[in-house]
């Protein structure tokens, strides 16, 4: 028991030497460059970007999804100390407990709206230093959760219409809501 514990121990602890000796590439700031580096690097396309501050650069995975990553916490230099995954689509906003409940439900998402539509987002601050292999991990998250969350929004929706349609023909008779004529 005692030698399978050992031999347990020596092969984690050769292991750990092993993963320092080959520590990952750690960043604390990005430029646009970088950014457009690192999206090809992990097998996205860049779709576009923009030439201003902060830099924002439009991803598009091998699926056909789109969203941006922009800079943030930029200084003067162009360097920004943070990452900003985000998408948006243009529709009329959901009721804000819809929001919330996704907000709540899939906490590692940022869920907004505004009179043009909804937004999902992730945000990643990069001081002291965080892995390009984590950054890469952020990504995957992002890419993974956004459909989540929009298929839970609409379901909440649907859940709501489908209420409010059965309210109406209760209230109506159960004819759909149209009177009945006296007889």
């Amino acid at each position: 028991m005692k030698s399978a514990l050992f031999a347990t121990l020596s092969a984690a602890t050769l292991l750990a030497g092993q993963a320092a000796a080959q520590a990952p590439e750690t960043v604390t700031e990005m430029t646009r460059q970088d950014i457009v580096s690192f999206v090809e690097a992990n097998g996205r396309t860049v779709a576009d970007q923009n030439e201003e501050m902060p830099p924002a650069v439009m991803v598009q995975t091998e699926s056909g999804f789109q969203y941006a990553i922009y800079g943030t916490a930029c200084g003067d230099d162009e360097t920004c100390g943070g990452l900003k995954f985000a998408w948006q689509v243009q529709t009329q906003p959901p009721p804000l407990a819809f929001i919330n409940a996704v907000n709540m439900e899939i906490p590692p998402l940022k869920v907004w709206a505004d009179p043009q539509g909804v937004a999902i987002e992730r945000y990643l601050i990069m001081d002291p230093g965080v892995s390009v292999d984590f950054i890469a991990y952020e990504m995957d998250v992002f890419e993974q959760l956004v459909p989540v969350a929009a298929q839970r929004m609409q379901e909440l929706i649907a859940q709501a219409q489908a209420q409010a349609n059965a309210q109406a023909g209760q209230q109506g008779g159960g004819q759909g809501g149209q009177a009945q004529p006296q007889q």
